[in-house]
């Protein structure tokens, strides 16, 4: 039982040290939701695209 306990928490840590280096991702964990984020990334690309012509 509390061997299940520790790979439980276990995983838990990895989760979290896992989501918890925004720099690795790109962007910070605290933010807009997945599709809101990925709109504004898209007008960003589209405006730098836009302005570099």
């Amino acid at each position: 039982m509390e061997r299940n306990q520790g790979e439980n928490h276990n995983l838990k840590e990895h989760i979290k040290n896992k989501y918890s280096h925004p720099k690795k991702k790109g962007f910070p964990q605290i933010g807009p939701p997945p599709k809101l984020r990925r709109r504004v990334i898209d007008e960003f690309k589209t405006r730098t695209r836009r302005e570099s012509y």
